[in-house]
């Protein structure tokens, strides 16, 4: 695996990782224990949509059947069905999938556990996103919405026949529960991420208000749309707060059917469905059953897939997807592979500092030790020349930084400059290119630099601190002993400036562990972005929530300056000030040195068993949605004729070979 294990870092994605979602490469289950369960909750994969230009907003305190962040939805009122979708789909069969790592808990809403794939299956919100368009949602368990005109309100209408699957009514209250309870009981994200709610109030059964502080923040009604629907009535008996394999009863398309903890789970469709002839929802939930089967590592993964335990597969190996997919049923065209370019924002990925350590408190060492790493040489050795290294922390996106700071970059930074450092200003972020021997050694040369103006010296062939004498080591912390071709070469290299560093492999839960408790040197992992940057970005990159337990804040920043220019994208007023602004974001975290940078594709890999259908128009931004895929019942039966019939045609040739050898 070339990746690391994305966390869930958007609540803009509708579908994610609980469905499966690729971190940039296989399937997981082990996810990050935090709010951005938009991307960990919703129920399939598919690519962040990246955001068409809007036009002027629509004049708000409107009763209206969706939300946007900026500008007049792609979809109007009355709207019959998604563009991305075949509303005549057909329902029925089984989709076999898998995850790596383990399940302990039906709840992912808290730190606690870990909780299977496809959960979110199982999670109605109060509005649905789209694919196609950033910031935006539409009606679900609320038909309708009001935005105050002066945005210090927002009003959620419900669907009267909005229910759980045990017959429970949804109402202003079940609402309300699930809002407080997530807000006090849940991830500590969730009170980052709805800081500026000032009070709930129940108008009615059906209709509930969301009182604002006033702060700007154009996204935060798109945002309480994204609300989960809990079950109050189940978790009155049960303790919110603990982990738990007792099976919730469901708000979502599908309910937990079968499971057998840590191994399988199945999740069946519910027939009637209440919400099944929304706008939002036709079209998609497709599979009468959907399937997890859960591996500890890829490699058995991978050879499940082969035989046929498993329908799809997403590849996350250049190298795999180059060499390994020679199989039989490859070459007889049974497996289909995709290579799928994308315009999403790609994952926050590299090798994070943990900055709570002494060690990397210096950002000379950080800059030190992110120049040592070749990748130009592992693209070369494993990627086959694939991957583009990642020069932003929000890649393949217009909110990367670019050049030097543009004039709307400038309103952000200048009245920062005093706290800022110059190269900020002056000099375009690169880093150095280790194309051969001399390239290497000039880079050696400036980390020794570095190092040494830190307050270290080689002495006998070890880094060491001038003072104390201290050797300079610390241990690289992964969680698939797959990634250690990815992190060997590294400690190679910077052994030859006296750094001795070590690679450690251990299971998911361990490694989240540790993750959450913050007890680890580096770590190779990411964070999933959306294309509509918010407030997601405090927990990400901001100091309130760099020590709290199962933050996304891995490297532990603490920077005034960087908060300030959170919240001031956060009150961006259209979206080519978002991008503006999060450039200027993007320019601080990158001089800051806060991770060593990794790469991206732009692409996705997908291969599947030649069953499926799936709808001819997908978005350049979500070229993969398997939530709108469907069982082919005619694909099917000729996989299985096609297959058949070269078996026959195997067994037959295998016999008359061994005549031929008898009477030769």
């Amino acid at each position: 695996m070339e990746s690391a294990s994305a966390r869930d870092g958007s609540l803009k994605c509708p579908y994610s990782r609980h469905f499966g979602t690729p971190s940039p490469g296989t399937w997981h289950s082990n996810l990050a224990k935090s709010f951005l369960l938009l991307l960990a909750l919703s129920p399939v994969f598919c690519l962040p949509a990246c955001a068409e230009m809007p036009s002027p907003s629509a004049p708000p305190g409107i009763k209206a059947q969706g939300l946007s962040t900026f500008g007049t939805r792609k979809y109007a009122d009355g709207f019959k069905h998604l563009d991305y979708v075949n509303p005549h789909a057909p329902k029925g069969g089984q989709l076999h999938l898998s995850a790596l790592g383990t399940f302990n808990s039906f709840n992912p809403f808290i730190v606690k556990g870990d909780y299977p794939a496809g959960i979110g299956l199982i999670f109605a919100k109060l509005m649905e996103e789209t694919t196609d368009r950033a910031g935006e949602t539409y009606s679900y368990v609320a038909e309708s919405v009001e935005v105050a005109p002066d945005r210090s309100s927002i009003i959620f209408n419900l669907n009267p026949k909005a229910q759980f699957d045990d017959g429970v009514k949804i109402t202003a209250d079940t609402v309300i529960w699930s809002f407080n309870t997530l807000k006090d009981k849940g991830s500590p994200m969730f009170r980052t991420y709805y800081k500026n709610v000032t009070k709930v109030e129940k108008l009615s059964e059906h209709q509930i208000k969301f009182h604002l502080d006033g702060t700007k923040n154009a996204e935060l009604p798109v945002i309480l749309g994204q609300t989960f629907i809990l079950p109050k009535h189940f978790y009155e008996k049960v303790d919110f707060s603990s982990t738990s394999l007792h099976i919730p009863p469901s708000s979502g398309p599908y309910r937990i059917k079968s499971f057998d903890a840590g191994r399988t789970i199945i999740y069946e469709r519910v027939k009637n469905w209440w919400a099944s002839q929304i706008p939002s929802q036709i079209g998609k939930n497709n599979f009468d059953e959907i399937c997890f089967e859960f591996f500890l590592d890829v490699t058995s993964q991978f050879e499940a897939f082969k035989s046929q335990r498993i329908d799809l597969r997403v590849e996350g190996s250049i190298k795999t997807w180059n060499t390994e997919y020679n199989f039989p049923a490859v070459k007889q065209g049974w497996i289909i592979r995709e290579e799928l370019a994308h315009e999403h924002t790609e994952p926050t990925y590299g090798f994070f500092f943990n900055l709570r350590r002494p060690l990397f408190q210096d950002a000379k060492i950080r800059e030190a030790l992110t120049i040592m790493y070749n990748f130009e040489g592992l693209n070369k050795r494993l990627f086959y020349n694939a991957y583009r290294r990642n020069l932003s922390y929000f890649p393949n996106s217009c909110f990367a930084a670019r050049d030097l700071p543009s004039t709307q970059e400038l309103e952000v930074l200048l009245p920062l400059k005093q706290q800022i450092p110059e190269r900020v200003f002056s000099q375009p972020f690169t880093l150095p290119s280790k194309q051969d021997a001399h390239d290497l050694r000039a880079t050696m040369s400036k980390a020794i630099k570095l190092f040494e103006e830190a307050g270290w010296h080689i002495k006998g062939g070890r880094m060491v601190n001038k003072q104390t004498n201290a050797p300079f080591t610390f241990e690289l912390l992964i969680d698939d002993k797959s990634k250690e071709k990815l992190c060997m070469p590294y400690v190679d290299v910077i052994e030859r400036i006296g750094i001795k560093a070590s690679v450690r492999s251990i299971d998911k839960a361990a490694y989240t562990q540790k993750v959450d408790n913050k007890d680890f040197d580096i770590i190779l992992d990411s964070i999933l972005q959306s294309n509509s940057l918010g407030n997601e970005q405090r927990d990400f990159f901001g100091s309130a929530r760099a020590d709290s337990p199962g933050t996304f804040n891995y490297a532990g920043i603490k920077d005034p300056i960087i908060d300030k220019v959170i919240e001031q994208m956060i009150q961006s007023e259209s979206y080519p000030q978002l991008c503006q602004r999060a450039r200027a974001l993007d320019r601080l975290l990158l001089w800051g040195f806060y991770m060593i940078p990794a790469w991206h594709k732009g692409a996705i890999f997908v291969a599947y068993w030649d069953k499926f259908g799936h709808p001819q128009t997908s978005s350049k931004f979500s070229p993969f949605n398997i939530q709108t895929w469907w069982y082919d019942e005619q694909k099917a039966q000729s996989l299985k004729n096609r297959m058949t019939k070269s078996s026959t045609s195997s067994f037959f040739a295998t016999v008359l070979g061994h005549i031929k050898r008898i009477f030769s």
